[in-house]
């Protein structure tokens, strides 16, 4: 068996990437994280055309409509994502991550060398594509396990990982300000954490972090609302020790 970090070849992956033009950004899920990051992301594109987004859904619901409705190409089967992006990002809830990621991978070993080299049936559109999680508790090693793809070349199977990026966005994305802390897997190249950085650069401030403080930081921004209120109630308890009325300090 012969190992390689990149799946096929290079020049391969060059010929079936689609060339040169917008990166086509797929979303797996499309609830309200999904929803922030394309509105900053079509906000920060405007004119520029860099990004063309999509998106799978599992039945055609409130959700798939209001991606519609922001001109995303919707769908409700993932091979369209598979088919179609340079970037796959996954929005589903973390019990649904790794069924989700077994069926990729079956794509993806379904390539047979004839549709390589040959043609035949449809090919995607990236042979290698980033994968991007933005599941709490999903560890990058549990994704990569199920990233590991064998294709047949021949007379030998060529074994490879798709790149992973796991992180953390933040619901203000949706305004160009959201946070988003990431941990890059051990088979993403420079150029997938460049291709990670224009796309969540675009909607906010990234951080790269170790991976054992993403889910600290997911407690940390979910309950931050509640840290403010927790200073504002100190303060408005310090009005009332100086003599205001109870309800002054809250007006």
């Amino acid at each position: 068996m012969v190992e390689s970090g990149a799946g096929p070849s290079s020049k391969r992956f060059k010929m079936a990437s689609g060339g040169e033009g917008a990166t086509h950004v797929g979303f797996i899920g499309g609830g309200n994280l999904a929803r922030a990051i394309t509105e900053g992301l079509l906000q920060a594109d405007d004119k520029q055309k860099r990004f063309k987004i999509h998106a799978s859904f599992a039945t055609n619901g409130e959700n798939y409509k209001k991606m519609q409705s922001l001109g995303v190409a919707v769908t409700t089967n993932n091979k369209d994502i598979v088919l179609s992006c340079d970037v796959i990002i996954l929005s589903v809830k973390p019990h649904q991550v790794l069924p989700v990621l077994e069926e990729l991978r079956k794509i993806y070993q379904d390539i047979d060398e004839n549709q390589l080299l040959v043609g035949g049936a449809p090919l995607p559109r990236n042979l290698r594509p980033l994968i991007v999680s933005v599941a709490t508790s999903i560890t990058i090693k549990q994704i990569e396990e199920k990233t590991e793809i064998s294709w047949k070349m021949g007379r030998a199977d060529m074994l490879g990982h798709l790149p992973v990026i796991r992180c953390l966005p933040t619901v203000a994305s949706s305004v160009r300000a959201g946070v988003t802390v990431y941990t890059s897997g051990h088979f993403s190249t420079e150029n997938d954490n460049k291709l990670f950085l224009d796309i969540f650069n675009s909607v906010g401030f990234t951080q790269d972090v170790p991976e054992q403080y993403i889910d600290g930081f997911t407690a940390f921004t979910g309950s931050g609302v509640a840290f403010m209120g927790l200073v504002m109630e100190a303060l408005a308890d310090g009005g009332v020790l100086v003599g205001f009325l109870e309800e002054w300090p809250t007006k």
